[in-house]
């Protein structure tokens, strides 16, 4: 198998479009893989036979018939990044068959998307939020300060009667 690199060098080569690096770097390879160097002698002798080939001009009948087959409407430019956007989400083979309803949503779909962007960007780069050092929240409900409390010891705990028997009202 002949890698892609290999064969776009060959096609540049044929093409007379390879640096001198690439052209070495393709002498190289040929001259060790027989399955690429009859590729390449296959596309040259192809190369050759095309070139003999004499350019023909289309009659004026052919073209006329060409040219008028193609509708100029479905290639014409759009106006506005909202149409286009517009008709690469829904494709009309025909584009003068849109209804003016049509039109209407996408402009209604873009403004929206628009104002949702600027919302999005606002709240992101403009709004002040609140310094988590200037309110005095740090991430809790207060600051833990049991270090500085008097900690539970034995006397603060006090059982009742532990001889297992225990009465129920």
């Amino acid at each position: 198998m002949i890698p892609q690199n290999m064969i776009e060098l060959i096609h540049q080569e044929i093409d007379g479009a390879n640096t001198p690096d690439e052209s070495r770097q393709l002498q190289e390879y040929l001259s060790q893989d027989p399955t690429a160097r009859q590729m390449y002698g296959e596309l040259l002798t192809l190369a050759g036979m095309m070139a003999r080939v004499p350019q023909a001009e289309a009659s004026a009948n052919v073209q006329k018939i060409v040219m008028n087959s193609i509708d100029p409407k479905r290639y014409h430019r759009r106006k506005n990044i909202g149409e286009y956007l517009y008709h690469k989400v829904n494709p009309d083979p025909h584009p003068s068959t849109q209804s003016k309803e049509d039109s209407m949503k996408s402009k209604v779909i873009f403004t929206g998307l628009g104002m949702a962007m600027a919302v999005v960007i606002y709240f992101a780069f403009v709004y002040p939020w609140p310094s988590p050092v200037e309110s005095g929240t740090e991430g809790t409900i207060g600051a833990a300060k049991k270090y500085r409390s008097e900690q539970i010891g034995d006397k603060d705990v006090q059982l009742g009667d532990q001889s297992g028997s225990s009465t129920v009202a």
